[in-house]
């Protein structure tokens, strides 16, 4: 059997699957309306709490600069770091 008859078959066999799903799907019709139902305010639920991440991201500190913007800050920070244990450690030393 060749590649493309394979294919056909593969695609009859999903059609077929979905038309089976629909024939199940209008059999019971007033229970899947509910759970339809369900499912769409879970869906609404989702995507307002996808908003919600998305403005929550939106507020992080350096989130508009790039990566290497965000490096060379952190390390700008790290220095500032080492300069003022430096400076308390002298002040330690002298005693006031």
């Amino acid at each position: 059997m060749s590649q493309e008859a394979e294919n056909q078959i593969d695609i009859v066999s999903v059609l077929s699957e979905i038309i089976r799903k629909f024939e199940r799907y209008n059999s019971a019709v007033e229970t899947k309306t509910t759970e339809s139902q369900e499912v769409a305010q879970r869906v609404v639920e989702l995507q307002k709490r996808i908003n919600e991440a998305r403005e929550q991201v939106k507020l992080i500190p350096g989130i508009d600069q790039s990566k290497p913007q965000q490096l060379e800050h952190l390390e700008n920070l790290k220095k500032q770091l080492i300069l003022k244990q430096e400076l308390i450690n002298k002040y330690k030393q002298y005693n006031f």
